[in-house]
């Protein structure tokens, strides 16, 4: 299915990158080593920026980057989302609204494939903002704990709010996706 050269793409490799750094964000907060953590932030963010682009730029999109993408997303946004209601930096309702968005989109996609349903692997403009707030959200979160700074409480409610807003919305638009999947099977 997949050959030789299309696994091995640099838009593919930054990909696995952001999937392999997610656990070390995680042990970054957990262990609250903050500059760590906002550190490989950091580098998770501009590999979600750049390998969609390098795949445009050079025409090396395909469907392995299809699947990985996504995947490396959630594994980065899990490893923020999962420890920073445990050191204190976010309340755990929005952890969960969070986590829960994403568990629920792998797990229609995978209810989906099980029912032989006609879905493809396509990020929507939405989930794509989301995915852009949420990890601003948590960079915002780091920033304070990493340089010893106040933050703005207008700003992170602005950024809470935002990101609830977003996150419920591409809820409701992989729900509607997957619904009119299942209804054409």
């Amino acid at each position: 299915m997949f050959s030789r050269a299309n696994i091995f793409t640099l838009p593919n490799i930054l990909t696995l990158i952001r999937a392999l750094i997610a656990p070390f964000v995680a042990i970054g907060i957990a262990t609250e080593h903050f500059v760590q953590a906002l550190a490989l932030l950091v580098v998770g963010g501009l590999t979600d920026i750049f390998d969609g682009w390098l795949a445009r730029l050079t025409k090396r999109d395909n469907q392995l980057g299809a699947y990985l993408d996504p995947i490396a997303d959630k594994l980065l946004i899990l490893a923020c989302y999962a420890g920073l209601p445990f050191v204190g930096l976010m309340p755990f309702w929005l952890s969960f609204l969070i986590i829960g968005r994403d568990v629920l989109i792998v797990g229609g996609f995978a209810l989906l494939q099980i029912l032989q349903a006609p879905i493809r692997v396509l990020p929507t403009k939405i989930s794509k903002i989301t995915t852009v707030f949420q990890i601003a959200t948590a960079f915002y979160l780091l920033l304070p704990m990493a340089v010893t700074l106040s933050p703005i409480p207008q700003l992170v409610h602005a950024l809470f709010i935002t990101t609830v807003l977003l996150t419920i919305a591409s809820a409701v638009v992989y729900i509607m996706i997957g619904w009119r999947a299942f209804s054409n099977r």
